[in-house]
């Protein structure tokens, strides 16, 4: 019977078990018992060890996200998982850099119309533009209605931006 089945190493089981001490371990706070503290700094650790090389293998952080990241590396892991980010160290800063100049060009061209307001640059677009940027505004306050981060003004805002442009272009 189930209950008296032994956990085979590696087997999906056993990951659930990992998955549920490293769950357990990175919610309970200062009461964290030794075993799943010790578990949590050796996942962390093996992140770190992947995010340190001068070459990020892709294929091994794959690997290690599967069972969930540590939240101090999921803005890294994201970037590095999603492409924005190449895996090379030498090259993030040149790429981090043209990729901000090219968005920051992108707001200039198909978001901001200079020197007008928001209401103003509304009568400057086209009807599909207009289409798009009222579903985007009937769309953006029902973002994670349960976190208020989403809900501040200027997320409001900078959501609104990015989705109008990645509509735009695509």
């Amino acid at each position: 019977d189930m209950d008296n089945a032994a956990v085979q190493p590696g087997s999906a089981a056993s990951s659930a078990i990992d998955s549920s001490r490293l769950t357990r371990a990175a919610s309970s706070g200062p009461g964290i018992p030794n075993l799943d503290r010790n578990l949590m700094d050796s996942r962390i650790e093996k992140f770190q060890k992947v995010l340190s090389a001068n070459r990020i293998d892709l294929d091994k952080l794959r690997e290690l996200t599967w069972n969930g990241v540590p939240p101090e590396l999921r803005p890294t892991c994201w970037r590095l998982l999603t492409g924005y980010e190449p895996p090379a160290q030498e090259r993030r800063q040149d790429v981090l850099r043209m990729k901000r100049e090219e968005y920051r060009g992108w707001v200039d061209q198909y978001y901001e119309v200079s020197g007008c307001s928001s209401d103003e640059a509304d009568e400057l677009r086209s009807e599909e533009e207009l289409a798009i940027i009222r579903q985007i505004r009937v769309d953006c306050p029902r973002t994670a209605p349960g976190v208020p981060f989403f809900h501040r003004p200027e997320i409001q805002r900078s959501l609104e931006r990015i989705l109008f442009i990645r509509a735009v272009r695509n």
